[in-house]
């Protein structure tokens, strides 16, 4: 019998969601060897809701999207430099120039993993 070594990435990433006291954040985990986005195993929070931390798990390594918005409103898209540079700038142009709500940027970055990928095997050996 073998034994066969499983090894995971953990990740706490601190997010607000009170734009008037501090500001905006809101990270997306996108892992490239799956090809999609990865939501939180976990959310933990202010009693308030105001800020607190999402966590996650994954058997790849993540790059991270994090959409800021100041208490003053300017916008602005962080995203990591090992994604495609036509991802970053999707993100840039949805987050920043025509304001999309940080759901629909998401959504967005979903979309474009799938279609950008359409087709190539997954981490699993199907098809997407």
């Amino acid at each position: 019998m073998s034994e066969e070594t499983v090894s995971v990435y953990i990740y706490k990433i601190p997010y607000r969601r009170c734009i008037k006291a501090d500001g905006f954040s809101y990270p997306i985990a996108v892992c490239e060897t799956c090809k999609r986005a990865i939501e939180p195993s976990r959310k933990e929070s202010s009693k308030t809701g105001a800020h607190g931390v999402w966590h996650y798990v994954h058997e790849h390594p993540l790059a991270f999207i994090v959409l800021e918005e100041s208490n003053s409103g300017k916008r602005r898209a962080r995203a990591g430099l090992s994604l495609p540079r036509p991802l970053r700038e999707m993100v840039v142009d949805a987050w920043e120039h025509r304001g999309l709500s940080a759901e629909e940027v998401e959504e967005a970055v979903a979309r474009w993993l799938t279609e950008k990928w359409k087709g190539e095997r997954d981490v699993g050996g199907e098809t997407s």
